[in-house]
């Protein structure tokens, strides 16, 4: 933790901590969400909030023993957290039940004991305490304090899953993906892949990613699985990372436009491979020769801020056109504003020699035929 010095944490938190276990009176003056806007604080250093999540668990609130018990995990102190949460359990918390189970799974300040987690777990599960109904799952999945019950495990992501735990959702997606504790269903899968990836769960992007790669339970879809293994790269998930490789190697066998333009986009933002100006033009052309619009539009930034080629205004704007007279809206929308934006800075000679491009690259499989020959033109 960066916020006070973790002497002056332990003084501060031992100055009462004794009245805070010793005291029997409850108060219940703290919603556990006011407790948690107290711990957040506290912990990136606002002392006032410290003292005052400590002054309400010396009166006896549950939330804040719990959220004090949290932040003594912090820094350490296991001993002192363990008897806040059980005071905290004396009055049924949830928090504090789910806290002191993850103590006993990790062996912190009492034994490692799987039992005693799935005991505490359980507890604050049937509370409908999310992160513990999704440890519990985790427990059933693998047999540990509980004899293996795969089924007992999805039901129990399921609720967890429910209530909007990323990790539950990633879990059940596997169960569906895999047939394990449920009937094997590959678009539900992707459902609880996706609610789980839009949280920013990295496992689950790489999952959804594939799936749209195989075109499991979503029409395969080349462009939103780079989309999610990207999302997972930026995360530094090492498996995205050699997925993304391997999609990209299959585009150059491949031959299909859509992802061709992709892997230029790859290496015009350096996503998944060195940033490459040079092969982002590459494959930007090889697409645009197939009619891409949104290649065409590509390869006309890269001309017109010199990225990857010289920078030629006449050719980014012949390219725009291309762009904006295509079935596809939003290269359309897009390169319109190009367009517009790039003729502020050309003469009409440079426009005129634009639009004499662009209907030459208006005939079919004939754009990189007329760029090359107006570029050799100068030579």
């Amino acid at each position: 933790m960066k916020c006070f010095d973790r002497i002056v944490r332990s003084v501060l938190v031992c100055a009462v901590l004794s009245t805070a276990l010793i005291g029997s009176e409850v108060w219940a003056s703290l919603t556990a969400k006011q407790a948690d806007v107290l711990m957040i604080k506290a912990r990136s250093g606002d002392k006032a909030a410290l003292e005052t999540l400590i002054n309400e668990a010396a009166q006896g609130d549950a939330n804040a023993q719990t959220d004090l018990g949290v932040i003594l995990v912090g820094i350490e102190d296991y001993d002192k957290a363990v008897q806040l949460f059980r005071k905290a359990i004396e009055q049924g918390n949830a928090g504090g039940q789910y806290n002191l189970g993850l103590l006993y799974l990790n062996g912190q300040g009492v034994p490692k004991d799987y039992g005693q987690a799935a005991q505490w777990f359980r507890r604050a599960a049937e509370q409908g305490f999310a992160a513990a109904q999704s440890n519990l799952g985790v427990l059933y999945d693998a047999g540990q304090g509980v004899p293996q019950d795969f089924s007992q495990a999805a039901q129990w992501y399921r609720k967890a899953a429910e209530q909007g735990s990323a990790e539950a959702q990633f879990n059940l997606g596997v169960d569906y993906e895999t047939g394990q504790g449920v009937p094997q269903n590959y678009g539900q899968a992707v459902y609880w892949y996706r609610k789980a990836a839009e949280q920013g769960f990295a496992k689950a992007q790489l999952n959804l990613a594939l799936a749209y790669g195989k075109g499991m339970g979503v029409p395969q879809d080349y462009d939103q699985s780079m989309q999610w293994l990207r999302k997972a790269v930026e995360q530094g998930n090492v498996k995205a990372q050699q997925a993304l490789a391997s999609l990209y190697k299959a585009v150059a066998a491949d031959g299909d436009a859509t992802k061709q333009r992709s892997l230029g986009l790859a290496y015009f933002d350096g996503e998944g491979v060195p940033q490459d100006y040079g092969q982002a033009v590459y494959w930007f052309r090889i697409a645009a020769e197939q009619g891409d619009a949104l290649a065409q539009m590509f390869l006309g930034a890269a001309y017109a801020d010199g990225k990857g080629v010289p920078q030629n205004n006449v050719v980014a704007y012949a390219l725009f056109n291309m762009a904006r007279h295509s079935s596809n809206l939003a290269a359309v929308k897009v390169a319109n504003q190009l367009a517009n934006k790039l003729v502020n800075n050309m003469t009409k000679q440079e426009i005129e020699a634009g639009q004499a491009l662009f209907h030459k690259m208006s005939v079919p499989y004939q754009i990189l035929q007329a760029l090359d020959d107006y570029i050799a033109s100068f030579k």
